[in-house]
C-alpha cells in the first residue's frame, strides 16, 4: 500500500465518537443504512436532504437543506 493510500485509509476509519452525517438522509436507502449504523453504535448526528429541512420522520435526527448549513457541525464522515 502506498503512503498516499495508507493515509487515505486512515481518514476513513470511524472511531468512537466520530460524527456521521448522511446525504439524501430521508431517502429509503439512507434511512435503512442509518438505522443499521445506529444499531451498530455509530454516532449518526443527522443528514442532508434538499427541501426537507427539519427532523427525520422516523429517526428524530436533524435534517438540513444543504451541506453548507451543517458546516458549523464538525463531522468526519459523510455517507452518500
Amino acid at each position: 500500500m502506498s503512503i498516499a493510500t495508507s493515509s487515505t485509509v486512515e481518514n476513513l476509519i470511524l472511531k468512537q465518537g466520530t460524527r456521521v452525517m448522511y446525504q439524501g438522509f430521508t431517502g429509503k436507502q439512507a434511512t435503512l443504512n442509518a438505522k443499521d449504523s445506529i444499531r451498530y453504535g455509530t454516532n449518526v448526528v443527522g443528514g442532508v436532504t434538499p427541501g426537507k429541512a427539519g427532523t427525520h420522520p422516523t429517526l428524530g435526527l436533524p435534517v438540513f437543506d444543504t451541506v453548507r448549513q451543517v458546516t458549523r457541525w464538525y463531522f468526519r464522515y459523510l455517507y452518500i
